[in-house]
């Protein structure tokens, strides 16, 4: 996922994986100079952030939901941090609703606490999920000046790879 590449640059300084991620982005119809930004944005999401899950090379098939505990334990808990503090990249929002959305229609048998399954509801894509990913992406393209195109692009491009490699 494309956040991965900013994680790598972030911990090593290898211009390859910034080269890589504007690529990606370029090849998906954002301008250079909106790739750059987006790619400065998530860096410094990631310099203010440890987010050593984004290393992980099983990054995509892993869970962010672990069924046993919430996943958001400690701070930014809540969704009025997590806007505040832009906590998470493209790439951990889209994986978290997309993985939320699934686990409400597949995780019903299973002996969930209330708070988890809470969560789960919270983050769905059709529901409260969806709507805090739209206005997370308005911010975006107000706060950097990417077209809400190129941000939506950005999206797909993120639940594609998690259709192809998570699900598919």
């Amino acid at each position: 996922m494309t956040s991965q590449f900013a994680a790598l640059y972030v911990r090593c300084g290898d211009l390859a994986y910034r080269d890589f991620y504007i690529g990606r982005l370029t090849r998906i119809g954002f301008r250079r100079e909106d790739a750059m930004k987006m790619f400065a944005f998530e860096c410094e999401i990631l310099r203010r952030y440890d987010k050593p899950w984004l290393l992980d090379p099983q990054f995509t098939k892993s869970w962010c939901f672990s069924l046993e505990r919430p996943f958001f334990t400690a701070y930014p808990q809540t969704k009025q941090d997590i806007w505040k503090e832009n906590y998470l990249t493209m790439s951990e929002l889209c994986k978290l609703i997309d993985e939320a959305e699934w686990h409400f229609w597949n995780s019903h048998e299973k002996s969930l606490s209330d708070e988890v399954w809470a969560e789960i509801c919270a983050w769905r894509m059709k529901g409260p999920g969806g709507e805090f990913a739209i206005a997370y992406f308005e911010k975006i393209e107000q706060t950097l000046g990417i077209p809400s195109d190129n941000i939506s692009a950005l999206s797909n491009l993120q639940g594609a790879h998690l259709s192809r490699y998570k699900w598919g």
